[in-house]
C-alpha cells in the first residue's frame, strides 16, 4: 500500500506505518501506566511516611506534591513539592525552621533505568531558614549527680562547637547539586539582619563547589542597607575551603578559612579594611557584647584577625590581632598585635597595648552618653598616650591630656584658661578606678602639684585629694576674677564624691599677694570644709586695705573724713557659710592702721538677690562705736549711719 502525502513524491511504506500506530498505542498505555503508578497522593504519602520515620522527633509539613512529566518542552520525571516547613527545636544546638514555598527534585531517567534512583539539580525558589538558641534548662539534683565532675573553681568552662557531619560524596550519590534563587537566612538573636542568597549553586560529586551572590541586609528605621558578598566553598577529600567577599560601605570584609571534617581541625581568617566602626559597635550592643552603643562616626576599623584549632573546644586557642587600627574624625588608636582569648575571666591575659594619637575626648565622651562637667570645661581637648586593656574591669592608660579649655566666670563675664598639657594616669581594677593628674602646663600661667582620685568604676562615688604647691592663672583670668591679680596660690585638701557631687571637702589654701581695682590684701589664708550642703570658710589676712578707686569706696564716707582717700587694716578674719539659696558673713572683724579703730561687719544674702548686714565702726566696745545698717542689690552697696 502506498499513501501519498499532498501532492509530494513521499512515500510512506505500510510496515512503518503500522510501527508508528503501535508505537503511539503503547506510549498511550504505558504514560497512563506511569501516572497510575506515580499517582501525586500516592507520592506525597509516601513521602510523608518516610519522613517521619527518618525525623520522629521534628515537626513537618507539606501541602502538595507533584508528578512531573516534562521539563517545559522536554519530557522529564520529577517531583515538585509545595509548601514544605521542617522544624528542629532543641536545646544546646541550634534550632531552625525552614521553610521553601516550592522545590523541584528532577529524577536521572537514566538513573532510573539502571535502578539506582538519583536526582539532578534541585531547585529550590524562595523560602526562608530561621535559627535560634536555646540553653538546656538547668540540671535537676539526681541528673547532676550522675554527671560528669565539675572543674575546679579557678578554671572556666570550656566552649565547645559540635562539628557538622559533613559528607558531600554520600549526597552525591543522591544528587547532582543544589540551586538556590531568593532564599533567605535569619536569626532569632539578631533580627534586624538577614542573608538573603540571590543566586546558589552547590555542585556535588568526589568534589564539592558551591557558588553563591547573597545580600547582606541590615534593617533601619528609615529603610534597610544591603551589602553584596561573594562566596566560594570548595571540597575535596576530607578538607572543605572558603572565601567570603563584601564591600562594606567604604571599606572591604574578606573572610577564608578551611576545615577538615575528619580531624575537626579548622582555621580562619578575617581581613577587615576601613569598615565604619560604628556600625560594628551598634551589632556588639545589640547582641549583648558591650554594654553602651558607641555612636562613633566618621571612624573606620581596619585589622587581621585568625584562629587556629579545634572546634570542639575551640575557646581553648585565641583569636589572634595583628595590625589593627581605629582612624578617623576623633584621632588615631593602632594595635600592633594581640590575643584576644574566649574563656577565661580576661580577654587578653598578655594586655593588649593600644597606641593612641590625639584622640578628641569630647566626641568620645559623646558616644558614650555622658557630659563631664559642661559648664566647666568648654573643651575637652585631645589625649595621647599607652593604653593597656585586660578585660572590661581590667585595664591601665598612661598619657597626656593637651589644648583642653576650663571656663572661668564672674557676673556673667566669662573667660578661658587654655591647659597646653596635662599628664593622666588611670587605671581600673577590682571595680575602682585609681586616678593621677600631674604635670599641668598653663597656657600664660603656673602650676607644681597633683591630683589623685580613688572612684568605683561608675565615676560617680569615691575620693580624691588635692595637692597644689604653685597655682598661678594666666593674666586675663586674674583680672576677670578679681579686677587685678595675685600671686602664686598654694594649698591642699581632699574630699568625696557621692552620686556624682560633691559629698565632702576639707583644705586650706594661702595667697601671699591679692589685688584689684582699688583693694590690696596679703598673706591670706582660707581654711574651708564641705559637708551635708554646706560651705564654711574661715580667712586671715595679715594686711588689707582700700582707696578711693574701689567701686564700694564712696559708700563708705560716713565711716571716714571725706578726705581720706585710703583705708587700711591689720589682722583682718572673716567666717563665711554659703549653701545652695545663699549665705551668711558671721563675722568680719579688721583693726584699722592708725588709730587702731575695730571694724566688724556680720550679714547675709540670698541668691540673684540682695544682701542685708550691719557694720560698727570705733572703738572695741562702748563709747565711740558708730553702727551702720549695709544693703546691697544688683552690684550696688548702701551704708547707712544707724546710730553714734
Amino acid at each position: 500500500m502506498r499513501i501519498l502525502r499532498g501532492q509530494s513524491n513521499l512515500e510512506v511504506s505500510s510496515k512503518g506505518f503500522a510501527l508508528f500506530v503501535v508505537g503511539l498505542v503503547l506510549a498511550t498505555f504505558v504514560g497512563g501506566a506511569v501516572r497510575v503508578a506515580l499517582s501525586s497522593d500516592q507520592v506525597h504519602r509516601r513521602i510523608i511516611t518516610e519522613l517521619r520515620n527518618r525525623f520522629p522527633k521534628h515537626e513537618f509539613q507539606i501541602a502538595r506534591t507533584e508528578v512531573l512529566l516534562s521539563r517545559g518542552f522536554l519530557p522529564g520525571l520529577g517531583l515538585r513539592v509545595r509548601s514544605l516547613s521542617f522544624k528542629q527545636e532543641v536545646c544546646g544546638k541550634l534550632s531552625f525552621v525552614l521553610t521553601i514555598p516550592e522545590a523541584i527534585l528532577p529524577l536521572n531517567f537514566w538513573s532510573l533505568v539502571r535502578g539506582n534512583p538519583r536526582l539532578n539539580d534541585v531547585e529550590i525558589h524562595g523560602g526562608e531558614l530561621h535559627l535560634d538558641y536555646h540553653d538546656c534548662p538547668p540540671k535537676t539534683a539526681s541528673e547532676a549527680s550522675t554527671a560528669a565532675p565539675a572543674k575546679t573553681s579557678g578554671e572556666a568552662p570550656q566552649k565547645s562547637i559540635q562539628a557538622p557531619r559533613l559528607n558531600w560524596a554520600s549526597l552525591a550519590v543522591f544528587m547532582d547539586g543544589i540551586e538556590l534563587k531568593d532564599f533567605a537566612v535569619t536569626y532569632e538573636k539578631n533580627p534586624t539582619w538577614k542573608l538573603v542568597f540571590n543566586s546558589a549553586y552547590m555542585s556535588l560529586g568526589r568534589e564539592l563547589n558551591a557558588r553563591a551572590r547573597v545580600d547582606v541586609q541590615k534593617s533601619l528605621p528609615f529603610g534597610a542597607l544591603s551589602h553584596p558578598v561573594d562566596f566560594e566553598l570548595t571540597g575535596e577529600g576530607q578538607m572543605l575551603q572558603w572565601s567570603f567577599n563584601s564591600e562594606f560601605k567604604e571599606g572591604n570584609v574578606k573572610f577564608t578559612g578551611s576545615f577538615d571534617t575528619a580531624s575537626e581541625a579548622a582555621l580562619a581568617k578575617v581581613a577587615i579594611h576601613q569598615v565604619p566602626l560604628k556600625d560594628i559597635m551598634n551589632e556588639l550592643f545589640q547582641m549583648g557584647v558591650i554594654e553602651h552603643d558607641l555612636k562613633l562616626k566618621a571612624t573606620w576599623l581596619s585589622c587581621n584577625l585568625k584562629w587556629e584549632g579545634h572546634l570542639k573546644g575551640y575557646s581553648d586557642m585565641p583569636v589572634n590581632l595583628r595590625d589593627c587600627r581605629i582612624e578617623g574624625g576623633y584621632g588615631r588608636a593602632e594595635l600592633a598585635q594581640a590575643d584576644l582569648w574566649l574563656n577565661g575571666p580576661e580577654n587578653f591575659k598578655v594586655p593588649a597595648h593600644f597606641v593612641i594619637h590625639q584622640m578628641q575626648m569630647q566626641p568620645v565622651v559623646e558616644a558614650f552618653n555622658r557630659s563631664v562637667l559642661p559648664a566647666v570645661f568648654s573643651r575637652l581637648g585631645d589625649w595621647s598616650g599607652e593604653f593597656n586593656f585586660k578585660a572590661p574591669n581590667s585595664w591601665n592608660l598612661d598619657g597626656a591630656l593637651e589644648n583642653a579649655e576650663i571656663v572661668f566666670a564672674n557676673q556673667s563675664v566669662h573667660g578661658k584658661q587654655l591647659i597646653d598639657r596635662v599628664h593622666t594616669q588611670l587605671a581600673l581594677s577590682g571595680g575602682k578606678i585609681i586616678g593621677k593628674v600631674d604635670e599641668l602646663k598653663l597656657h600664660d600661667g603656673e602650676f607644681a602639684g597633683s591630683f589623685h582620685f580613688n572612684l568605683v568604676d561608675d565615676w560617680r562615688n569615691g575620693t580624691f585629694q588635692v595637692q597644689v604647691d604653685k597655682l598661678l592663672l594666666s593674666p586675663a583670668i586674674q583680672k576677670l576674677m578679681l579686677g587685678g591679680g595675685m600671686s602664686a596660690l598654694s594649698g591642699q585638701g581632699e574630699g568625696t564624691l557621692v552620686n556624682g557631687e560633691l559629698g565632702v571637702w576639707g583644705g586650706s589654701f594661702s595667697i601671699p599677694e591679692a589685688h584689684g581695682e582699688g583693694w590690696r590684701m596679703e598673706r591670706l589664708n582660707v581654711h574651708s570644709n564641705f559637708k551635708n550642703g554646706s560651705f564654711h570658710a574661715d580667712a586671715t589676712a595679715k594686711d588689707g586695705s582700700i582707696d578711693n578707686t574701689w567701686k564700694f569706696y564712696s559708700e563708705l564716707h560716713p565711716t571716714q573724713s571725706e578726705t581720706q582717700e585710703q583705708v587700711a587694716w591689720h589682722d583682718v578674719s572673716t567666717k563665711v557659710e554659703v549653701v545652695k539659696g545663699g549665705g551668711t558673713i558671721h563675722l568680719l572683724h579688721a583693726t584699722e592702721n592708725g588709730n587702731s579703730r575695730s571694724w566688724t561687719a556680720k550679714g547675709s544674702w540670698l541668691r540673684d538677690s540682695e544682701f542685708n548686714g550691719s557694720l560698727n565702726v570705733g572703738a572695741t566696745a562702748g563709747k565711740g562705736v558708730h553702727v551702720f545698717a549695709l544693703h546691697g542689690e544688683k552690684g550696688i552697696l548702701s551704708v547707712q549711719d544707724q546710730a553714734h
